[in-house]
């Protein structure tokens, strides 16, 4: 068993309560106690750091990503799954939900076996919670990158099977409800205990309304890959925006949605019901230029090419990296290159909310949507000891995970 850690001097988030020169004491991989003050006296035998001009935030949980450094998650091996989450932790990430895009059933399949065989084995110190299903039921007029060969109609066998298959593990279902027989779905993944979201739909707005009267109660990556509003015909849009039973996630890199339009999403959803995700592509984490997916020791990832090679233009497989923005060859946005952090400095930088508002949506929000806000998602007395550190820059500083150092860039002194 680790030594008592005490976190000190830092201003510490909540993330509700917004405390100066605290001091965050854990134990046994808990939060044993949030103090006001520096306190010299603790006398256990422990280490303490202090975090004088740094941000103390509870650790950050990233419901919506698809990868890292070229691997998929449909795609990753043991080894991959630990790289792709060495790499998360060191963006600030201590929990999260791979997310595995729409493929052929007996590769999402395997997909989820390795995860969870991953997950029993390893884990990173408990940063899996789950898994998010970005399909396969989804519309095809809204595919966005996702193969529409690998689009199914909704059928409650497949589910079952994606369900059984999970072994209880599978935390969100995102679907098209316009889509005949989602209704079903909807109901099915509810009594399964699953968290049912809204994407790459074309919903009308009666549509959405019966899918949330039904159970759905999520939207996935908000205004991306839906009908447009329109005042005659609102859409699955306009059902979000008029209602307040649904969270939505937001993608907040300044590519995929306008500050404005996010400003709107927050005013009428309130700072309570938007989560920010990242929607990470699987290339985030590699250097700008073309890449192309590769076959090698059996696994698919991205290979960086040169321009100049011959490559067919139809390719669905290609993808560029340039200035952050992550696109296929038509053009579409293949997901984020975005951190968290960055997202919550993004929301300060728009003018959108207040820090401690930011950064719930990161934490606090999250965790609830998950019904873990009495385990992570908060620094208070009695929950796991997962904390991000950043500076004033937003750059991620420190990791604790259950109340270890996992990740850090200072040149830490223990103070006495």
């Amino acid at each position: 068993m680790s030594e008592p850690l005490l976190l000190s001097g830092g201003t510490i988030f909540t993330p509700h309560e917004e405390i100066h020169g605290g001091m965050v004491v854990c134990e046994s991989g808990r939060i044993k106690a949030v103090l006001p003050e520096v306190q010299a006296g603790a006398n256990l035998p422990c280490r303490r750091i202090d975090l004088s001009g740094m941000m103390i935030c509870p650790g950050l949980i990233d419901i919506h990503l698809h990868g890292a450094l070229g691997i998929d998650f449909l795609d990753a091996g043991r080894d991959d799954l630990d790289r792709i989450l060495r790499f998360h932790t060191t963006r600030g990430t201590t929990s999260l939900l791979p997310t595995l895009m729409s493929a052929p059933l007996d590769h999402m399949t395997r997909a989820i076996e390795r995860i969870l065989l991953w997950q029993k084995g390893n884990d990173r110190k408990g940063m899996i919670r789950g898994i998010h299903l970005e399909g396969p039921f989804l519309s095809p007029d809204q595919t966005g990158i996702h193969n529409r060969e690998d689009i199914l109609y909704p059928d409650k066998d497949t589910l079952l099977h994606l369900i059984q298959a999970s072994r209880g593990k599978l935390s969100i279902l995102t679907l098209a409800p316009e889509l005949e027989g989602a209704m079903a779905l909807i109901r099915l993944a509810r009594e399964n205990g699953i968290i049912v979201s809204a994407g790459h739909s074309v919903a009308g707005y009666e549509e959405m309304q019966e899918a949330i009267d039904q159970g759905l109660n999520h939207v996935c990556h908000c205004f991306n890959a839906m009908g447009r509003f329109h005042h005659r015909e609102p859409g699955v849009i306009g059902a979000v925006l008029n209602t307040s039973r649904v969270t939505a996630e937001l993608i907040l890199d300044g590519i995929h949605v306008h500050p404005a339009v996010a400003h709107i999403l927050i005013q009428m959803l309130g700072v309570g019901n938007v989560i920010l995700v990242t929607d990470c592509s699987p290339l985030v984490g590699l250097k700008e230029g073309v890449y192309l997916r590769d076959i090698q020791d059996g696994r698919k990832i991205f290979v960086k090419r040169d321009v100049k090679d011959n490559i067919d233009v139809d390719d669905r497989d290609m993808r560029h990296v340039e200035n952050g923005r992550i696109a296929d060859l038509a053009g579409r946005l293949a997901g984020s290159a975005l951190s968290l952090t960055k997202a919550i400095k993004n929301c300060l930088d728009f003018g959108l909310v207040s820090l401690p508002q930011a950064i719930s949506m990161a934490t606090a929000n999250p965790s609830r949507l998950l019904h873990l806000d009495q385990e992570i998602g908060f620094i208070r007395p009695g929950f796991r000891a997962d904390m991000t550190i950043m500076d004033r820059d937003f750059k991620t500083r420190m990791v604790v995970m259950g109340g270890e150092i996992v990740y850090t860039d200072l040149q830490l002194e223990c103070v006495s």
